[in-house]
C-alpha cells in the first residue's frame, strides 16, 4: 500500500526520466555530427585546418572547457572560369547536409485498477490481490495486467538554437559556392 501523493509523485518522477531520456538522446544525436576537442586559443591550433576557429573572449587555458567542431566533408563544385570549367572544392559541416529532428514526448496516458482506502486521514493506494477460492488456493482466473501506460512521441520542429547554428553553417557553405 502506498500513500496517494507518493504514488502520484512516483508517476510524475517517471514521466520526467522518460522525457530526460528523449532529450537525452536528441542531444546525443546532435552532437554525432562534431568531433569535441580541448578548447584552443589560436586558430593555429586547430586540428581541421580549413575552418577557422575564434577565441572566445575571456579563455582560460587552465579550464577543462571543450568546443565542438563540426564534422567536414570536401565536396567538389564545378565552376566555369576563363579556361573553362574547374573544380572548385567547397567544405560542407555533415549537419548542413542532414535532416535534424527531434523528438519529444507529447503526451502520458496511465490506466491503473487501484483500491483506495482511507487510514489515518491520509488515502492509500493498493493494487487489487488475487482473491482465495473457497478451498484456500488463489483463485485461478486470468491474471489480467492492472496496468497500462502509453507514451506518445513525435518529432517536433528544430529548437531556435539548433536552426540558427544550421543556418550559420548554410551561409558559410554558400559564400564558398561560386555564383
Amino acid at each position: 500500500m502506498l500513500k496517494l501523493n507518493g504514488f502520484i509523485a512516483a508517476i510524475q518522477q517517471a514521466i520526467e526520466t522518460a522525457s530526460d531520456a528523449v532529450a537525452k538522446e536528441n542531444v546525443k544525436i546532435l552532437t554525432s555530427y562534431f568531433d569535441e576537442v580541448p578548447m584552443r586559443q589560436s586558430p593555429e591550433e586547430n586540428p581541421n585546418n580549413n575552418v577557422k576557429i575564434e577565441p572566445f573572449l575571456n579563455f582560460d587555458p587552465k579550464s577543462n572547457k571543450t568546443q565542438l567542431i563540426p564534422k567536414m566533408v570536401a565536396m567538389t563544385y564545378p565552376r566555369e572560369t576563363a579556361k573553362g570549367i574547374v573544380e572548385h572544392q567547397v567544405m560542407v559541416p555533415l549537419i548542413s547536409l542532414a535532416p535534424i529532428t527531434t523528438l519529444q514526448p507529447t503526451e502520458m496516458t496511465v490506466e491503473i485498477d487501484l483500491e483506495f482506502l482511507e487510514r489515518d486521514d491520509d488515502i492509500i493506494v493498493g493494487f487489487p490481490q488475487l482473491k482465495k477460492s473457497m478451498f484456500g488456493g488463489e483463485k485461478t482466473q486470468d491474471n489480467k495486467p492492472n496496468a497500462k501506460l502509453t507514451m506518445k512521441i513525435t518529432t517536433t520542429n528544430r529548437p531556435a538554437g539548433i536552426s540558427a547554428v544550421i543556418e550559420g553553417y548554410d551561409k558559410v557553405v554558400r559564400a564558398q559556392i561560386p555564383s
